[in-house]
């Protein structure tokens, strides 16, 4: 039978692979809960925390839950006071109530989401790890003007230029740089003829 109403209980289940001071720094933000909402909501005890809600409410609160990394059941809604089966499989799974033991909405705090878009789990990443020390104990500044280049020098190249000579200034052209290409002979397109359209 389809249910229209739900309630949500939490026991501080955590997703496995999740560092647990990650998940409850994330929960916080998701609930603007304070330590001492903090430490009861991760005490262990199955919290109803919310009751009564839809089945979208429902799911937007395990999905939020699931991306902080906790866990939430989702049971049938029941009148406050009045006792509810608890599931015998773990938080968070859609198994078949039992009657292993029994539990109660009772009046205690609910907790609300944060509006949608008015935060994220950026704001609960621990700050990443500082850079690396580097030791400088073994560095010292050399002295102004001291070549750090190790490596020997090439020896300078020895180029003979001495059948080489300048000639006098305003004495030459470009004229005279001018390289003569042999003519070659225009073909014959004599018997070449235009054809109009």
């Amino acid at each position: 039978m389809a249910h229209d109403q739900y309630d949500l209980f939490f026991n501080g289940s955590i997703l496995p692979g999740h560092d647990p001071d990650q998940v409850q720094a994330a929960v916080a933000r998701l609930f603007k809960a304070d330590a001492a909402q903090l430490r009861h909501l991760f005490s262990g005890k199955n919290l109803c925390i919310r009751h009564a809600v839809d089945v979208e409410t429902a799911g937007r609160y395990r999905a939020a839950l699931r991306q902080a990394g906790a866990l939430i059941e989702v049971r049938p809604s029941t009148p406050r006071g009045v006792a509810a089966p608890v599931s015998s499989a773990p938080a968070g799974t859609d198994a078949a109530p039992s009657t292993a033991g029994l539990e109660v909405c009772d009046d205690g705090p609910e907790f609300e989401l944060l509006p949608p878009r008015s935060g994220s789990l950026a704001d609960c990443a621990p700050p990443p790890p500082p850079p690396p020390a580097v030791d400088l104990t073994g560095m010292a500044l050399t002295p102004p003007g001291v070549i750090l280049e190790t490596h020997p020098q090439p020896p300078p190249l020895q180029i003979d230029i001495s059948h080489l000579s300048a000639a006098p200034p305003h004495s030459g052209s470009l004229a005279d740089c001018v390289i003569n290409k042999p003519t070659r002979p225009i073909p014959d397109i004599s018997h070449l003829r235009l054809v109009e359209d």
